[in-house]
């Protein structure tokens, strides 16, 4: 029995809870939402080179390497993560608070018995500044359905451009669907490429403060 159940655990994994607090401040306008950092950032145990403890730090995750190139700047840093983040107005926050790793895997289809972050529904009824949302998957959705979303779902604007609006509390939010920066992604066939040209288009598409410095 116990040889049973130390197999299961090995296999589904214990409870992990989210190893940062949502990033944000008064000034903040654009609220990105993911799911949750790899398994080694809660655990603090296995940290790999060039791994970064902040949202999306994991070693093999483009998404600060793609906006250090739109944008012209160095991001390799949690410092300087942050103070971009601070002169964009844009926030982060992850939707999962705890859950379990099949296999202690980072993938969204990896993650069960889950248990969404409640909090980001009281940070966008504090924080009237805050008029948009972006999730790095499709997965992030799916979990704010079944969450905060006061209607249960999410309107659609713009299929083809992942382009959606969303009723949370008393309040309707502008949505775009990241394609995901993650290694997962990469090797599914999103080019490089592809992930700029989207997200140039969404930071352009929202009007945030920095994007007259976006490069071209």
């Amino acid at each position: 029995m116990n040889n049973k159940k130390t197999n299961l655990i090995n296999w589904i994994g214990e409870h992990t809870e989210h190893p940062y607090k949502p990033f944000f401040d008064e000034n903040t306008e654009l609220l990105i939402i993911g799911t949750t950092p790899p398994y080694r950032f809660s655990n603090k145990k296995d940290l790999k080179e060039g791994d970064v403890e902040f949202y999306y730090g994991s070693n093999d995750n483009i998404f600060w390497e793609i906006l250090g190139e739109i944008f012209n700047k160095e991001l390799t840093t949690e410092q300087n993560r942050k103070l971009f983040l601070k002169n964009c107005h844009i926030g982060m926050a992850d939707i999962v608070k705890t859950c379990r790793r099949i296999k202690d895997g980072s993938s969204d289809s990896q993650l069960c018995d889950i248990e969404c972050n409640m909090i980001i529904k009281d940070i966008l009824e504090k924080n009237p500044k805050i008029t948009k949302l972006v999730y790095t998957s499709e997965f992030v959705k799916r979990l704010i359905n079944n969450s905060i979303a006061t209607s249960g779902y999410h309107e659609e604007i713009d299929s083809k451009d992942r382009h959606w609006k969303v009723k949370i509390g008393n309040k309707k939010y502008e949505v775009f669907i990241l394609y995901s920066p993650s290694a997962n992604a990469q090797r599914s066939g999103i080019t490089k490429e592809k992930i700029i040209k989207q997200y140039k288009k969404v930071l352009r598409a929202f009007k945030i403060p920095c994007q007259s410095h976006l490069v071209t």
